[in-house]
């Protein structure tokens, strides 16, 4: 109203205008808010929420991902293990010639033991070795009963000398209670680190919250589902720089993709073994779904072959849901013959038989006398191998076999 009243108002001499009089003209001085930015952040939850969410987002992936595939490829490649210290290797070298613990021994005697199975698995080990030379969009699948030395055949023997092996243990992923002690135990199993498992709960309380408050989920929060996601596709990517690592650019096929390089170089591939598929499945089966469509991410991008070991004879129903229309290739492992068997019970009792100046000393088999109810007790305990240990162990202790 003033400012209508008296805009352009000529003010006279008489008035204390000026000579010829002043033109008024009204202008208004901006009022200054206090925290106007704090008020205008508080005042739109609805824009500011979703945007802080994309920012926090963004920063993980640009900081904590690259940190997180270095500690996988650490994991695959054993770079901060112990085992794989050279002074570590020489201590233990030392301390098995001076045969000063028993825990050594006590390995000399199986290895010993399996040297005989081996022997008559000979065939599977050299069919797996194989496969993993071969450009193939399927799964290896070791089926068997507990105790049938799956993880041993495929670990110490088909994959003794190969690089870049990981292992994946379905158990402790499967039997972890609640979406974070799982999130953490998949974690660990590929070296994701760090991982803030706690932040999922911490992240459902935040959207409940927003929820009562504005009325919509700030996106927050994650799933069990999306967070395993994120896991395996930093692993993924973790395994494809490990099997491009050797690649060189003065190489014969130099002018491949990464895409065409790895199918051409199946041997360059690294070997995801994943060991108790489907132990316990009937409690829940989301684990192992994330994990077969990961598989079978790997294999069709031929980023890594991928084994599968398992005790269900049914993992074909789950496995063909990931990769349809495909025909696995399968070795199945049962008990030992009785012969394998009883080779491997006198094995476990002659290997730690000591030097002796003695050539013509008798083994511990040649001198006991009770061995001859072996065969026997063998066509009664079976051919599993986790019980054939259990009876040499008993029988080295000074027991019969019956």
């Amino acid at each position: 109203m003033a400012k209508n009243c008296m805009h352009g108002f000529i003010l006279p001499e008489s008035e204390g205008g000026g000579k010829n009089g002043t033109v008024l003209k009204m202008v208004y001085e901006q009022r200054a808010k206090a925290h106007f930015l704090r008020d205008w952040i508080f005042n739109h939850p609805r824009i500011v929420i979703p945007v802080v969410a994309a920012l926090l987002a963004s920063v993980t992936v640009a900081v904590f991902d690259p940190i997180r595939t270095f500690f996988i490829k650490s994991h695959v490649t054993q770079t901060f293990h112990l085992t794989e210290n050279r002074l570590y290797k020489w201590l233990r070298s030392q301390l098995i010639r001076a045969n000063e613990i028993l825990t050594f021994n006590r390995r000399k005697s199986e290895d010993a033991g399996l040297s005989a199975v081996w022997d008559d698995r000979r065939g599977d080990i050299e069919q797996i070795q194989t496969w993993l030379m071969e450009t193939a969009d399927t799964f290896i699948v070791v089926q068997g009963p507990r105790g049938s030395g799956k993880r041993e055949l495929v670990l110490d023997e088909a994959l003794k000398s190969r690089r870049n092996t990981l292992l994946i243990d379905c158990k402790p992923i499967q039997e972890a209670r609640g979406d974070s002690r799982t999130i953490f135990a998949a974690a660990r199993e590929v070296g994701y680190r760090p991982v803030f498992s706690w932040m999922n709960t911490f992240s459902s309380m935040i959207d409940l919250a927003a929820q009562g408050t504005i009325g919509t989920k700030t996106g927050f929060s994650e799933t069990l589902d999306t967070q395993l996601a994120k896991i395996w596709q930093n692993t993924s990517n973790a395994l494809k720089e490990l099997a491009l690592e050797g690649r060189r650019k003065d190489d014969k096929d130099s002018e491949l993709g990464d895409d065409e390089y790895l199918e051409a170089h199946p041997e360059r591939r690294p070997v995801v073994v994943i060991d108790n598929f489907l132990h316990k499945s009937q409690e829940s089966s989301i684990v192992y779904d994330k994990i077969s469509e990961w598989a079978a991410a790997l294999t069709t991008a031929n980023v890594a072959h991928v084994i599968f070991l398992t005790n269900d004879i049914s993992f074909s129903k789950s496995l063909s849901k990931a990769l349809p229309n495909r025909v696995f290739r399968q070795i199945s492992l049962g008990d030992c013959s009785p012969e394998v068997a009883k080779r491997f019970v006198i094995s476990h009792l002659d290997a730690d038989v000591e030097e002796s100046k003695d050539e013509k000393a008798p083994l511990p088999s040649q001198a006991r006398e009770d061995l001859d109810e072996l065969d026997g007790c063998i066509d009664i305990l079976g051919g599993r191998l986790t019980d054939l240990e259990f009876l040499a162990r008993r029988i080295k202790t000074g027991e019969t076999p019956k």
